[in-house]
């Protein structure tokens, strides 16, 4: 009994020890099994964090492009609108030089009208003092003529006095 007793001992410590290892076991395998959902959850949550990246990569590329051709756009329009000012400047100028010529040939056409006006009333005002003044410088051409006669005549009426 004695021998039974401690075989019985020995069998419940061997029980022991298996129900100890198989708890170990049972633990361990509930341990791989949840290592596995959390590999496989985090596999999961991995694919849908790259998925996500991606998209928001796509979303990202897709910005910068729309960024990029939105920029292209409005230089190629701020180019546009430099040639079209620069084009409405020099057809500003050239309008404004034309005009200043046109002016100013005007204004010597004008100057030159008036000058040959005035010069012709200056000429006219010279005849008609002429005219006015031509009797009178004769009538003194021939009084001068006639004292410059008589005083050449004096030395000779001079001679023919008696002495």
């Amino acid at each position: 009994m004695i021998a039974e007793s401690s075989r019985l001992a020995d069998l419940r410590a061997a029980i022991d020890t298996e129900t100890t290892r198989l708890k170990e076991v049972h633990e361990i395998d509930y341990n791989v099994n949840a290592l596995a959902a959390s590999i496989e959850a985090q596999a999961g949550r991995k694919a849908t964090i790259e998925r996500e990246m991606a998209e928001q990569r796509e979303t990202f590329d897709a910005q910068m492009a729309a960024k990029r051709e939105e920029s292209r756009r409005e230089q190629q329009e701020h180019e546009q609108s430099v040639r079209e000012r620069d084009l409405q400047v020099k057809r500003q100028r050239e309008r404004d030089e034309e005009e200043y010529k046109y002016k100013s040939s005007m204004e010597r056409r004008k100057e030159a009208a008036e000058y040959e006006l005035r010069k012709s009333e200056l000429q006219r005002e010279m005849d008609e003092e002429r005219r006015r003044v031509e009797p009178e410088l004769e009538e003194r051409k021939a009084a001068i003529v006639a004292e410059e006669d008589e005083l050449l005549e004096l030395p000779k009426r001079v001679e023919r006095f008696p002495k």
